[in-house]
């Protein structure tokens, strides 16, 4: 497989990073009653689409094909993935916490103690880990600060890239098969499953690892393709999103696998203008630079979300109130984003990474 960029793939990112920043935007005004969900909930989802589900589902696409690019080719050494794995994911993440917890210490001590629920001392491994955040929307009290549970799903996803990666290289046909029947079948009896009452599929790892996998191996079929083929990628794609758009009234069908066609067709959708997006100039080298912070904004966006809007709860709210918050928060997290990135990359520096 090549190893080149492919800019499409910056777009994608940025397009499912700001998405689920948005989302957690309106979900602050909901939890700190300055909204009513009624209201709100109309802004990021209608009958048969939510801005979360496709936002989440296309950056675990994005993941897995952006590490298919990496490590596709015969020369895979494990002990370097993990390394590397392991020093991108767990400084920015323990970085964030730390500053997350002095904040904490210092202004919202109250807040700490309801969020953590007294937990187990022991909890704290989940912590180290990356864990904690995904292991909560179970029930469980931990000592997450920073509010994410997609790490942990992540994780997870990235501890099981070689089995999928050596899957896919050996028995291509054979691997999507046994990957698509896995997902109809946890999607199909998922009700039935534990802790299905507890955690949606949207939220459940051991669903969202399809996704992971359609992005590993639709990449070398997605940067192959030719003219026409990118076209019918953009303009069935097209078809497929605005169809969820529009439609008027709810489908009565399995609601998983509507979410996987839904992310499918954005993933399309970004591969399809692939061309497009090199010959865009100025905008993709704006757009690339922005994605390098995604990860960093996915740490950090919900801490700062809820605290600041925390902060306005309480006072008379217009919309365009709403609007100014929209931009402050935004400008908070991309700050803040910046800040930790130039501060891990030092962190690097220092370790010889």
């Amino acid at each position: 497989m090549q190893k080149k960029h492919y800019w499409f793939m910056d777009y994608a990112r940025l397009f499912s990073c700001l998405g689920v920043v948005y989302i957690h935007m309106c979900m602050a005004l909901i939890s700190t009653g300055i909204r009513q969900s009624e209201i709100t909930q109309k802004f990021y989802h209608n009958k048969n689409m939510n801005i979360a589900t496709f936002s989440v589902g296309v950056f675990f696409m994005i993941s897995g094909a952006s590490l298919m690019l990496a490590y596709g080719n015969k020369d895979f050494d494990i002990k370097t993935y993990f390394k590397k794995r392991i020093l991108r994911l767990f400084i920015p993440f323990y970085t964030a916490y730390v500053l997350a917890f002095i904040y904490e210490l210092i202004f919202m001590r109250e807040t700490m103690a309801v969020e953590f629920a007294k937990p187990h001392p022991l909890m704290f491994l989940l912590t180290l880990t990356g864990f904690d955040g995904y292991v909560s929307i179970y029930g469980v009290p931990t000592f997450y600060i920073l509010g994410e549970w997609f790490l942990g799903a992540i994780i997870f996803m990235y501890l099981l890239f070689p089995l999928f990666r050596a899957a896919i290289l050996k028995f291509p046909k054979l691997s999507l098969c046994v990957a698509t029947a896995y997902f109809l079948l946890i999607t199909y009896f998922y009700d039935r499953l534990p802790y299905s009452n507890v955690v949606d599929g949207y939220h459940n790892a051991f669903v969202k690892l399809y996704e992971f996998f359609l992005g590993m191996y639709l990449i070398k079929y997605v940067v192959n393709a030719g003219k026409k083929a990118r076209i019918a990628m953009v303009a069935i794609s097209t078809a497929v999103i605005g169809f969820y758009a529009v439609y008027p009234a709810y489908l009565n069908d399995n609601e998983l696998w509507r979410i996987t066609i839904q992310n499918l067709a954005f993933f399309f959708f970004f591969a399809g203008l692939e061309e497009v997006f090199k010959k865009a100039g100025k905008l993709t080298k704006a757009v690339t630079y922005c994605s390098g912070f995604c990860y960093e904004i996915f740490l950090l966006h919900h801490f700062i979300l809820f605290r600041y809007t925390l902060h306005q709860a309480g006072k008379p709210i217009s919309n365009f109130d709403i609007l100014l918050i929209f931009v402050a928060e935004f400008l908070i997290i991309i700050a803040a984003a910046f800040f930790l990135k130039k501060l891990c990359s030092l962190i690097y520096k220092k370790i010889g990474h």
